[in-house]
């Protein structure tokens, strides 16, 4: 099957230091974009990108390392 790569919704909550609930709404809202729906995964990019609107000086200061620290917490599965 396909890979199904993507951050489980608690991860992204985590990450973003927010609610699994909130998390659902900035889906819906289309300010979060998923990777798969069943189960729901969240793209560590999109995640990234959100931290980024909220931090602007995170682009700036350390890109690399928090795409790599967001990907950390990817499912990688079958």
């Amino acid at each position: 099957g396909k890979m199904k790569r993507g951050l489980p919704v608690e991860e992204a909550a985590y990450i973003l230091n927010v609610s699994t609930n909130y998390v659902y709404r900035l889906i819906r809202e289309e300010r979060l974009e998923i990777t798969s729906n069943n189960p729901i995964r969240v793209s560590s990019r999109s995640v990234v990108k959100r931290l980024i609107s909220l931090q602007p000086f995170l682009e700036y200061a350390v890109p690399s390392r928090l795409d790599y620290a967001v990907k950390q917490h990817e499912i990688q599965g079958w």
